[in-house]
């Protein structure tokens, strides 16, 4: 069983876990990490290529692949970086009522960050090729990745998918994935 295959089983039988994928594979822009992300990988590393020895290597290896494991264990840690600006003693004030919508929606925008693939996965393909509004999506992902996971997310849907460009018209029954920029 490889790691793809492991990490399907986990999430098959609802272990929450987090889950770091390394692997030779596991590279920026590469396709396998994108179907680790898609399939409930919390983050990835590569194996370190082009290291004088092991010792460098495992050095390298710690460097990229501690600060994502204390990410995702701490829960101070994690609740920084999902609100770096907020303290973590801030009090919060109770949503304001809702109004009554006056305008009707041009388009349907979602932003998602960690387990935004596996979610997205699961969620996108069940929209209707005839969806009445265009979907924005923005998930945090590193450059190159957007293309290949519009792509890949674009075989699953029964909407078009594809990684917006500027200038690209909007269209109701489309999904646009944002470009990544410098991540």
């Amino acid at each position: 069983m490889d790691g793809l295959v492991t990490l399907r089983k986990l999430r098959a039988k609802g272990h929450k876990m987090p889950v770091i994928m390394c692997s030779s594979l596991t590279q920026r822009g590469a396709k396998v990490t994108i179907e680790a992300l898609a399939c409930g990988a919390s983050d990835y590393v590569g194996k370190p290529t082009g290291q004088v020895d092991r010792q460098a290597a495992t050095k390298a290896l710690s460097l990229e692949l501690i600060p994502k494991i204390q990410a995702l264990t701490s829960p101070q840690k994690s609740f920084q970086v999902l609100a770096p600006r907020l303290p973590l003693t801030a009090s919060f004030a109770p949503p304001p009522k809702a109004q009554p919508i006056n305008s009707v929606p041009v388009a349907l925008a979602i932003g998602v960050s960690t387990g935004g693939p596996a979610a997205l996965d699961i969620l996108l393909p069940a929209f209707p090729e005839n969806f009445p509004l265009p979907i924005l999506i923005v998930q945090h992902m590193p450059e190159l990745f957007t293309k290949l996971f519009a792509e890949r997310l674009n075989g699953r849907c029964p909407m078009r998918v594809q990684e917006a460009a500027e200038g690209m018209p909007v269209l109701a029954g489309s999904i646009y994935i944002a470009k990544a920029t410098g991540i």
